[in-house]
């Protein structure tokens, strides 16, 4: 599922998340079906550090064929 705020970005089609690192419960089931994924990003430090201080999250994006969103950033903008 998507953040609330998320919903605005959609012009057209479907967005979903998969949290991987983050402020969600999900995050554990998320991680136990990508646990070489999760693996690899915990040995970046700055990753789980900024998950767990809530300054972002690590997650994959899942868009529907023809989905459309708006042009947007995170809080931070922060890249891995």
């Amino acid at each position: 599922d998507n953040s609330a705020h998320d919903v605005d970005l959609i012009s057209q089609g479907e967005w979903s998340e998969i949290v991987l690192l983050g402020d969600t419960t999900a995050c554990k089931r998320n991680g136990a079906s990508f646990p070489e994924t999760l693996r690899i990003l915990r040995q970046h430090s700055e990753a789980a550090e900024c998950a767990s201080m809530q300054l972002g999250e690590t997650l994959f994006s899942r868009l529907a064929p023809g989905t459309r969103l708006r042009a947007h950033c995170g809080p931070s903008n922060m890249r891995l």
